[in-house]
């Protein structure tokens, strides 16, 4: 018996393994790969709002997409659906859901942004920095587990190689 795999097939393999282990990958959405439009989140309400600027950077902003069913969920209302801040907001090179789409981790630079690794908390709208800011960085995710983020940050005065090093995911309700 001959066997027969299909890109598509490994792609649903390597998509089932990562949620077997709870790992996340990045999607790099810096200005050489935007593509301006939505990203929605694997599950649950949310979506990334992609603003492509060119020379000026990748923007972001996160929308409660789905139905509510009541005036107010957690941070949100009917009424107020985009979150953006500038200190996650620009600047960004990679964007990760967590395994079960309840967090979006946001890396960004220091040239439009603050050069820093963020963890937004979408239901209560609430977001915490996982590494200290720096407009000489230029901070990039390598994987998102239910524990850690494996990030790396270049110091773009030095231009030392960057080595991968891990933030503490912090825990939501």
């Amino acid at each position: 018996m001959r066997w027969s795999v299909t890109v598509p097939s490994l792609l649903l393999v390597g998509v089932l393994f990562a949620a077997a282990v709870g790992a996340t990958e990045p999607i790099h959405i810096g200005p050489e790969k935007c593509a301006q439009g939505q990203l929605r989140a694997p599950a649950g309400p949310f979506a990334v709002q992609l603003f492509c600027e060119d020379a000026l950077a990748t923007h972001i902003g996160v929308i409660y997409l789905g139905r509510m069913g009541a005036p107010l969920d957690g941070g949100w209302s009917i009424t107020d659906r985009f979150w953006q801040q500038g200190i996650w907001a620009a600047d960004v090179q990679d964007v990760a859901w967590s395994a079960d789409s309840a967090a979006l981790f946001v890396a960004t630079a220091g040239v439009y942004g603050s050069g820093g690794l963020y963890q937004l908390d979408l239901h209560a709208r609430k977001a915490y920095g996982l590494v200290l800011p720096s407009r000489r960085m230029i901070v990039r995710i390598r994987r998102v587990t239910e524990r850690w983020v494996e990030y790396t940050a270049l110091d773009t005065e030095s231009k030392v190689t960057p080595t991968p090093r891990r933030a503490a995911v912090r825990r939501m309700r």
